[in-house]
């Protein structure tokens, strides 16, 4: 029973000390004043429930003491201070309700204030992302990346600031704000954000396939990226699907997928000095196999694509008569 009622005790220990920690925090904005609203209406919802625990705690002690039963002299006077810590908690919630009432006045001024300034500064950013924002025609991927960036993270600060000042207004009774047009380039931002997520993605990694030697390169391990970026791209809302970005993130992807098989049939173990020649007549592009630095970016620099056909050609044929000798020489 002690070592129950003693959990019991901490726990409203716990409850009251969040309580007051709360009540204790200097009002100097409209999320202090939020806070300090939000804790005065759990603590008067907390009235009943805190009556049903504290005095099954003090009965049980007074149990434990009447009998004489071993109990620290430090739960003693906890038990003690129980009730008394929860009627100064209420006395200190009063408190804080008065001063809210004082304060009333000049928050809902300076509410009224920084409203009028921010209908301004909505105006000004409305204006610039409809004429200099990311969905501007004409600009590359990157730099539309590049403005998101910048138009997201002002925007980020304004909708805390929004957030804020309709919940003064909830706290004071006043009319609610509406900003539509912002909420509007909310949504596309949050659709921007995916579509250049997956874009940055995309190119991050393609990039990074160009620094691999080219005796590892792994062109199953990059066949299962890609067809996870092609999923990905797939499943992106179907209006970002006719934003530029969209298009050069689709090609960057499905370029690189015709040139795997490409580079699948080149990294054949069967490829011979002279396969590679006829590769290099084709291409007119010289590959310096002997190089140790030699990496696929040496590869994807070759117009591959452009003689995608006389390659694929020229490999499986290469291909066909090795494994033809093969099959002579284990025959015979």
């Amino acid at each position: 029973m002690r070592k129950k009622y003693k959990r019991e005790m901490d726990y409203v220990y716990a409850i009251m000390n969040d309580l007051e920690r709360k009540l204790e925090r200097p009002i100097r904005d409209l999320d202090d004043v939020r806070t300090v609203m939000e804790t005065l209406k759990k603590i008067r919802e907390q009235e009943v429930d805190m009556e049903l625990k504290i005095d099954p705690v003090e009965e049980a002690f007074n149990v434990i003491t009447r009998y004489e039963l071993p109990v620290s002299k430090e739960d003693l006077e906890q038990v003690d201070n129980l009730r008394y810590t929860w009627q100064q908690l209420q006395a200190t919630a009063l408190a804080s309700h008065v001063q809210l009432l004082k304060m009333q006045p000049q928050f809902e001024e300076d509410l009224k204030n920084n409203l009028d300034k921010f209908r301004d500064d909505n105006a000004e950013y409305c204006h610039e992302y409809r004429h200099a924002g990311p969905m501007q025609p004409g600009l590359t991927p990157r730099e539309a990346s590049d403005r998101l960036i910048l138009f997201q993270n002002r925007f980020d600060g304004m909708w805390r600031k929004l957030q804020t000042y309709q919940n003064g207004e909830e706290l004071f009774g006043l009319p609610h704000t509406e900003y539509p047009e912002l909420a509007q380039i909310r949504k596309e931002l949050n659709l921007l954000q995916k579509l250049y997520k997956l874009y940055n993605d995309v190119i991050d990694r393609v990039s990074s396939y160009y620094d691999i030697p080219w005796g590892e390169v792994n062109i199953e391990e990059i066949n299962n990226e890609l067809m996870e970026f092609q999923n990905r791209c797939r499943k992106l809302p179907k209006g970002l699907k006719e934003w530029p970005a969209f298009f050069a993130l689709k090609k960057t992807i499905d370029d690189f997928n015709d040139m795997c098989p490409l580079l699948e049939l080149m990294a054949n173990k069967a490829m011979k000095p002279r396969h590679w020649q006829r590769i290099m007549e084709v291409t007119k592009y010289v590959f310096e196999l002997d190089n140790e630095d030699f990496c696929l970016k040496n590869i994807l620099e070759a117009p591959l694509l452009q003689n995608k056909e006389d390659i694929e050609v020229s490999s499986r044929t290469e291909a066909l008569n090795n494994r033809f000798t093969y099959d002579i020489v284990h025959k015979y």
